[in-house]
């Protein structure tokens, strides 16, 4: 008989005080906070986002996130919502991951979540989070993984140093360690920024005088005369 899984409550706060990060920064400079919204999706996930977003204050939140508990919510999620990250609740039973879902979060640069307080906590969450891992990095060689604490304590805060070395638990490599940590976590404001201001694009091409649209063909196509 399966053990029950302790209750983790979702971080709904900062470990630190807004007012005191910039004693934490080399130059005492007020860092850049972004907002971010996690939301859970279960059963009939598409009518339960469409709810979401359409809720006054949705467009006030810079990064989107959601926590799958199906495998339908998980399908969703990577394959369909507009959103930056994927994250997971040990405290409950953790969806199905299939690989072409994999490929398609990848694809569609959404990215993967792995939250490192689950290590320092219950035991039950330890070995979750690091069979979840090891699975990541059977399905696409652990791309699109991020780091975070994912606490609302700063005693669960650990140092770039520390994240590092429990990175080796997770199966993954230096490079990759280093990554989830700085390139990668900027992707995912740089994409949520875009997300937020780009709503699409167009290619503008010159049509010679005395020709028509129809008529010029591509420079590949046309035939050459001799």
């Amino acid at each position: 008989m399966d053990k029950p899984r302790p209750s983790v409550p979702i971080a709904t706060k900062s470990p630190i005080p807004l007012e005191e990060l910039a004693n934490y920064t080399a130059d005492k400079r007020q860092p850049s906070v972004f907002t971010r919204l996690t939301v859970y999706l279960g059963e009939k996930p598409t009518s339960r986002w469409l709810t979401v977003i359409q809720k006054p204050e949705f467009k006030s939140y810079d990064i989107l996130s959601v926590i799958p508990t199906t495998i339908e919510a998980m399908k969703f999620a990577c394959g369909h919502a507009d959103i930056d990250i994927v994250s997971f609740d040990f405290s409950q039973q953790v969806p199905y991951l299939s690989r072409h879902s994999y490929a398609q979060a990848r694809a569609r640069e959404v990215h993967f979540e792995l939250r490192y307080f689950n290590l320092i906590r219950q035991t039950n969450l330890r070995q979750d989070l690091i069979c979840q891992s090891h699975r990541l990095k059977t399905l696409g060689r652990s791309k699109n993984i991020i780091l975070s604490s994912g606490s609302d304590t700063p005693w669960d805060l650990r140092s770039p140093i520390d994240v590092h070395h429990m990175c080796a638990l997770l199966n993954l490599s230096e490079e990759q360690a280093k990554a989830s940590n700085t390139k990668i976590t900027q992707k995912v404001i740089a994409n949520s920024h875009l997300r937020k201001t780009v709503k699409g694009f167009c290619f503008v091409r010159a049509i010679p005088c005395g020709d028509t649209e129809d008529t010029v063909e591509p420079q590949g196509k046309r035939l050459k005369v001799s």
